[in-house]
């Protein structure tokens, strides 16, 4: 049993409608899911998150790669508690280094939001 008594609180809540960074595939999901499909995509979105690339089926505006050998741990001689998976920043490299080797032209590592979070990675783009 609950020692607190419920309460019923009639608060007015506002909720995004219009968005302008994630692609439109990639929005489809909070849309659907969260947003009740109200969620929209702001006039430049579509052409500002197209690449070349995105016309191959296995490298669209969303991708996940499953890096089965990695294990994240504390970075040896990192001040902080921060953890990095060797592997997955090798492999996110190794696709980086393709894509640019192949679409130049159209892609810098600001351009590609990875879900790897790792400083490591993203420094190891800057410098390629």
């Amino acid at each position: 049993m609950l020692d607190t008594p419920v309460v019923s609180v009639n608060i007015e809540s506002c909720s995004c409608v219009m968005q302008y960074r994630m692609h439109p595939d990639i929005c489809e999901f909070p849309s659907r899911h969260f947003y009740g499909n109200q969620l929209q995509n702001g006039l430049t979105v579509e052409v500002s998150r197209k690449a070349a690339f995105h016309g191959n089926k296995y490298l669209g505006p969303y991708v996940v790669f499953d890096v089965v050998d990695g294990h994240e741990r504390v970075k040896h001689g990192s001040n902080t508690q921060s953890l990095c998976n060797e592997a997955e920043v090798n492999a996110a490299l190794e696709i980086f280094k393709n894509l640019k080797a192949r679409y130049v032209k159209n892609l810098s590592s600001h351009s590609l939001n990875d879900c790897i979070s790792y400083d490591e990675l993203s420094y190891e783009m800057e410098i390629i």
